[in-house]
């Protein structure tokens, strides 16, 4: 994780490692391709080939998917890294930048910036996630399914869309706390969460 993040973001930042970290945990349980190939369910849907950060253009959707834990790691920081600079450019507030970005990685973001002007006029951030989530996938509501779009369904879609960043933030806090670290709420760092100093170092 710190190689991609130094090659691709220029930092080697703790806030940003435990985020990359929190993605990894909840996309794949922190399993490689190889690792989710051995599982059913992802072997049969194809999900496998999404990797450690379940990333859809560089390695789902594009062969040879990533094959290498390393470059699985590395289009997960890209992604990341490309979300939050798109996240900072609409200027959120800076205590939402992480959770607003987390929100990207999973439902795009074209639907975190839409969110951002509903936070402008004054919703709550559960509110304002949901109705952009709406906004953005409007013509899957009749699927069965949970993706967003065509045999799809919008609201179960949009459900998981506005409780991902509340995953990430457990799983953020989880890792702070198992380095001797708090996390904050004021003095926001790269990545729009209150650093911490911690007592080991993860990897």
């Amino acid at each position: 994780f710190k190689k991609s993040m130094k090659e691709v973001m220029g930092t080697e930042d703790h806030n940003i490692l435990l985020s990359l970290m929190s993605i990894a945990m909840s996309e794949s349980g922190c399993r490689t391709k190889d690792e989710l190939e051995q599982i059913s369910q992802h072997k049969n849907s194809g999900n496998y080939k999404g990797g450690i950060m379940q990333v859809d253009g560089a390695c789902r959707n594009k062969a040879p998917h990533c094959p290498t834990v390393d470059e699985q790691i590395k289009a997960g920081v890209t992604v990341f890294n490309n979300k939050l600079n798109s996240i900072t450019n609409a200027n959120p507030k800076e205590s939402d930048k992480l959770y607003l970005t987390f929100f990207a990685y999973n439902r795009g973001e074209g639907t975190a910036k839409k969110a951002i002007q509903y936070l402008n006029q004054g919703k709550s951030m559960d509110q304002s996630l949901d109705k952009a989530c709406h906004d953005f996938y409007p013509n899957s509501k009749l699927g069965q399914g949970t993706t967003c779009g065509p045999g799809g369904n919008t609201n179960r879609c949009c459900e998981i869309g506005v409780n991902y960043p509340k995953g990430k933030q457990t799983h953020f806090k989880k890792g702070c706390e198992s380095l001797g670290g708090t996390v904050g709420s004021t003095q926001a760092s790269l990545a729009g969460v209150a650093p911490f100093t911690p007592t080991g170092s993860p990897n």
